[in-house]
C-alpha cells in the first residue's frame, strides 16, 4: 500500500512539472479578440494589455501572403501555426520557431510596413493565425512592445497570385555587413531574350540586389566590391519599393548567373551595410517564347528535299511544350502537321511560306514564318540508249533512243549529226535512225532541254568502215596434175569498199610452215594468178585467202590429185604379181563353193525338220480322235470269228460288248489317216555327212503263236486271258418286225474319262489284232484295229473306263 502511494505521488509531480509556470497573482490565460479576415475594421483598435487574433485559414505550402501594416504605436506582430497558438494563449513561452513563423515576426513595430511571407514548404498545409500584441505577455521573455497605450493599426492581408515563373518571393533579413545568394545558379541559365524582373520592398536598412557572372562572383567572394556586375540587372540602396526588368542578352545567355542580396559596403551607389536590412525580394522570369524554324536550305532546287525543324526554339527554362509543335506547310492558315521536324519538297518553282506555332507551358503561344524559294537549279541529263561507240558499214543504218532525266522535267530534245540538226522531238523517250555514206569517224549529239530551258549535250562516236569481206569466185586451174610439172591456178576477187586486196596461197594443208596452228594459212604464194610444182604425188588441197584493207578475209579451196612419176618394173616382179593374183582367185573360188555347199546342207536339214514336225502333229491328232461306233464294233466283231472261238453276235450285241449303245457313233464317219513317214535322227545327220553309209535294218520280232480260247457256260476268255460277257456266245435272235418308233430327243450320257493303256503290239505289222490292259481294273482284252489306224479309244468291257490303245 505504501508503494502504491509513492507511485501516485511521483505521477502527480511529473504532471504538474509540465504545466506553465506562473505566480499565484498571475495565474490567468491570454484571451485575444478575434477579427474576421473578410471584415477587418479600419483601423483596428487594440486596447492596452489586449491582443487581436486574425485567422488566415488553412494555407498550402509555398503560398505567398502580403501584409500591409500602419500602426501609430509600438506593438508586436506575431504569426503562429495552429500548433503554436495554445502556448501564447496559455501564457507560456512562445518565442520559438516551433510555435511561430520566425521570418514573418516583428516585435516592437511602429509605422508603415509592407512585406511578403511565403508559407513554409517543408511542412504540410495547416491553419495559420496573426496576433496583434499590445500587452506585456508572460511568455515574451521581456522582449518586444509591452503595451502602455491604446493601439490603432491599419491592417490588410492579401494573397498575391503566384507567377508561373516566380523564382523568389519572400522576406530577406541581412545582418550588418552580410550577403546571401537568393537563387540557385542552375535556375538562371537563361535564353537570350528572357526577361528577369527584380523587385524590392524595404522594411529596414539600405540593401542591394545584383546579378553576377561566374568570374564576377569569384571576385565578389574574394572581398572585392561588385563594381563589375551584369549591367542593368541590379537594384542598389533599396530604401523604397522599386523594381527593374532585365532582358538577357547574347553575352549572358546560356550560362549560369548568380543573384545576390547584399548588405555590405559598396558598390558605388549602393548601401553601406551599417544597419540590419530587412526587405522583401521578388524575382520573376518571363522566358522568351520564340518559335524558331530552321531549314537545311531556304533556296531549293525543284524536287529537292529540305528538313525543317523547330528544335532550335529557345527552351532553356523548359518554357515550351515540345509535344505541341504545329506546322502550316501550304500557307492556308491551317496547322496540319504536329512534330518537332519534317521533310518537305516542291515540284514547281516559287516561294513557299512555312509557319510554325509553339505553345508555352504557361499558356502563351508564338508563331513564326519562314519563306523557302524553289527554282530549277539543275541541268538536265541527256541519256542515249544504244552505246557510246557505234561501228557500222557504209550506208548501214543504226537506231538510238533517248531517256533523258531532269528534276523539273524534260521539255524537248534535239538530234544532231556531225553538227547538223536532223530531228527535234518533245519530251524524252524518242528514237533516232540515221546512216552515214562516207567512211571514217562521225558524231551524233543529243541536246536535252528542261522546263527552265536549261540544256545539256551528249555526243557519241559513230565509226563507218568496210564491214564486208571480199567476194571470191571459184579457183580455176587443173585438178589432176603430174608430179614435177608446173601448173597455174587463178582466182577472181572483188570488194567495192576496199580497192586494196591481198592474195595468199597455201598448197599443202598437211604442213604448218608458219607454226601458228593453222595449216591453211601458210603464205607460200601471193597474187591472183600463181604457178606451183608438186614434187610428190598424192591428194592436195590448195587454199587461197583474200584480205581487204579492214582485215576481213574470204577463202576458197580446190582439191588437186597429183600423180607420181611412172617407175620401171622388172620381169621377176611381174611373175610374182601374176602368181599372187591366180592364187587369190583360186582361194575365192574354193571359198565360194564351200559356202554354197554349207547353205545347201542347212536348207535340206530345215526341210527334213519341217516334215518331222508335220508327222508328229498328225500322230497327236490321231491319238486324240474319238473312235467311232463302227470302228469299235468291227474290233470286237473280229474277235468273234471261228479262229478266236467267239460266236459273232449282232450289231447291238457288239455295241453292248464295246460299251456303247446302239446309237453311239451312228452319225460319225470313220476317220482314216495316211501314215506320215518318220525320219530318224540318224537320217537327219546323214544329210550333213559327205559320204553315205549304209543304214542297218532292224529285224521284225517273231509273231507269237495264237492260243485258242476255252469257252464256259456264261463267258468266254480270250487267249490273252480276257474274260468276255456270255452274251457273245448266244445265238442271234430272229429279227422281228416292229413299228418304226417316233424319234425322240435323248439325253447323252456323260462320257467316262479317257485313260491311256499299254497295248501289246503284234509282231506282224499287217495283223489287225491289238491287245491291251485296262489301267483301272487291269482287265486284258484284244481288239481288231484296221490297217492304217495306229491308236484308238476303247471302253473297257469290264469296268467301262475309256482307254486309249496304240499298236
Amino acid at each position: 500500500m505504501r508503494h502504491l502511494r509513492l507511485v501516485l505521488l511521483l505521477v502527480t509531480l511529473l504532471l504538474t512539472s509540465t504545466l506553465p509556470l506562473s505566480t499565484a497573482s498571475e495565474g490567468r490565460a491570454t484571451t485575444c479578440d478575434s477579427v474576421d479576415l473578410n471584415a477587418i475594421p479600419d483601423p483596428i483598435i487594440v486596447d492596452d494589455q489586449s491582443c487581436v487574433k486574425i485567422a488566415l485559414g488553412e494555407l498550402q505550402p509555398g503560398t505567398i501572403v502580403e501584409f500591409d501594416v500602419d500602426a501609430d504605436v509600438n506593438f508586436d506582430f506575431l504569426v503562429f501555426r495552429n500548433t503554436g497558438l495554445p502556448a501564447y494563449q496559455n501564457d507560456q513561452s512562445y518565442r520559438s520557431p516551433t510555435y511561430w513563423a520566425e521570418d514573418s515576426v516583428f516585435e516592437d513595430m511602429v509605422g508603415m510596413a509592407r512585406w511578403h511571407w511565403t508559407v513554409p514548404t517543408d511542412e504540410g498545409a495547416k491553419n495559420w493565425f496573426v496576433i496583434l500584441d499590445n500587452l506585456d505577455h508572460l511568455g515574451d521573455d521581456g522582449e518586444g512592445a509591452q503595451g502602455g497605450s491604446s493601439l490603432q493599426v491599419t491592417f490588410d492581408v492579401s494573397f498575391p497570385a503566384t507567377s508561373y515563373w516566380s523564382l523568389h518571393d519572400s522576406l530577406v533579413q541581412l545582418g550588418v555587413n552580410s550577403h546571401t545568394k537568393l537563387i540557385d545558379e542552375n535556375l538562371l541559365v537563361l535564353d537570350e531574350g528572357t526577361q528577369v524582373s527584380i523587385r524590392g520592398i524595404p522594411l529596414a536598412g539600405n540593401p542591394d540586389l545584383f546579378i553576377l557572372t561566374e568570374n564576377q562572383r569569384l571576385n565578389y567572394l574574394d572581398g572585392s566590391a561588385p563594381e563589375f556586375r551584369v549591367p542593368g540587372a541590379d537594384l542598389l540602396q533599396i530604401t523604397s519599393e522599386g523594381s527593374i526588368t532585365w532582358t538577357v542578352d547574347a553575352t549572358h545567355a546560356n550560362q549560369p548567373l548568380w543573384l545576390y542580396a547584399d548588405n555590405e559596403m559598396g558598390p558605388s551607389g549602393g548601401g553601406d551595410g551599417s544597419v540590419e536590412a530587412i526587405f522583401t525580394v521578388i524575382i520573376e522570369l518571363l522566358p522568351v517564347l520564340d518559335a524558331t524554324i530552321t531549314s537545311t536550305s531556304v533556296a531549293l532546287d525543284v524536287g529537292e528535299s529540305t528538313t525543317i525543324s523547330a528544335t532550335d526554339t529557345p527552351n532553356l527554362s523548359n518554357q515550351v511544350d515540345t509535344s505541341a509543335y504545329e506546322w502550316d506547310l501550304d500557307g492556308d492558315g491551317l496547322f496540319e502537321l504536329t512534330g518537332p521536324s519534317t521533310d518537305i519538297s516542291w515540284q514547281t518553282e516559287g516561294t513557299f511560306p512555312i509557319s510554325l506555332r509553339i505553345n508555352g507551358v504557361d499558356g502563351r503561344t508564338d508563331t513564326s514564318t519562314l519563306s523557302i524559294g524553289v527554282s530549277d537549279q539543275t541541268y538536265p541529263i541527256a541519256v542515249i540508249n544504244g552505246g557510246n561507240n557505234i561501228v557500222r558499214g557504209f550506208s548501214e543504218s543504226f537506231t538510238l533512243a533517248s531517256s533523258s532525266t531532269d528534276n523539273f522535267g524534260i521539255d524537248r530534245e534535239e538530234w544532231w549529226a556531225d553538227g547538223v540538226l536532223v530531228q527535234s522531238d518533245s519530251g524524252t523517250g524518242n528514237s533516232f535512225t540515221y546512216s552515214f555514206a562516207s567512211g571514217g569517224n562521225h558524231s551524233i549529239t543529243l541536246r536535252a532541254y528542261d522546263l527552265a530551258n536549261w540544256s545539256t549535250d551528249l555526243t557519241i562516236n559513230v565509226t563507218i568502215q568496210d564491214r564486208t569481206a571480199p567476194e571470191l569466185e571459184a579457183i580455176t586451174g587443173p585438178k589432176e596434175v603430174m608430179a614435177g610439172e608446173e601448173n597455174t591456178w587463178r582466182i577472181n576477187a572483188t570488194d567495192p569498199n576496199s580497192p586494196q586486196l591481198s592474195w595468199f596461197w597455201d598448197f599443202d594443208r598437211s604442213i604448218d610452215s608458219d607454226g601458228n596452228g593453222n595449216t591453211a594459212d601458210d603464205k607460200q604464194k601471193s597474187g591472183d594468178i600463181v604457178t606451183w610444182t608438186f614434187s610428190e604425188g598424192g591428194d592436195y588441197s590448195i587454199t587461197c585467202t583474200v584480205i581487204n584493207s579492214e582485215g576481213l578475209s574470204s577463202t576458197r579451196e580446190i582439191n588437186v590429185y597429183v600423180e607420181s612419176q611412172p617407175v620401171e618394173k622388172s620381169s621377176t616382179m611381174t611373175y610374182v604379181y601374176g602368181g599372187g593374183i591366180i592364187l587369190l582367185a583360186l582361194t575365192l573360188i574354193a571359198g565360194g563353193a564351200f559356202f554354197a555347199r554349207t547353205i545347201n546342207q542347212r536348207r535340206t536339214h530345215k526341210e527334213m525338220m519341217e516334215v518331222e514336225a508335220a508327222r508328229k502333229s498328225a500322230e497327236e491328232a490321231e491319238a486324240n480322235r474319238e473312235v467311232g461306233r463302227e470302228e469299235q464294233l468291227s474290233m470286237f466283231q473280229n474277235r468273234g470269228s471261228s479262229s478266236s472261238g467267239f460266236a459273232r453276235g449282232g450289231g447291238d450285241e457288239m455295241a453292248e460288248i464295246a460299251g456303247v449303245g446302239s446309237g453311239y457313233g451312228a452319225q460319225q464317219p470313220i476317220v482314216t489317216t495316211t501314215p506320215v513317214q518318220s525320219f530318224s535322227d540318224s537320217n537327219l545327220l546323214s544329210a550333213f555327212e559327205e559320204e553315205e553309209t549304209p543304214v542297218a535294218q532292224s529285224e521284225p520280232e517273231p509273231k507269237p503263236e495264237d492260243i485258242s480260247p476255252t469257252t464256259t457256260g456264261k463267258s468266254s476268255v480270250l487267249s490273252s486271258g480276257v474274260e468276255l460277257p456270255s452274251i457273245l456266245n448266244q445265238q442271234s435272235p430272229e429279227p422281228k418286225s416292229e413299228p418304226t418308233p417316233t424319234p425322240m430327243a435323248t439325253e447323252q450320257a456323260p462320257q467316262p474319262e479317257s485313260k491311256s493303256i499299254i497295248a501289246e503290239k503284234e509282231s506282224d505289222p499287217e495283223t489287225t489284232e491289238v491287245r491291251g490292259i485296262c489301267n483301272d481294273c487291269e482287265q486284258q482284252y484284244a481288239v481288231d484295229m484296221p490297217v492304217g489306224v495306229n491308236q484308238a479309244q476303247i471302253i473297257c468291257p469290264k469296268c467301262g473306263t475309256r482307254n486309249i490303245i496304240r499298236r
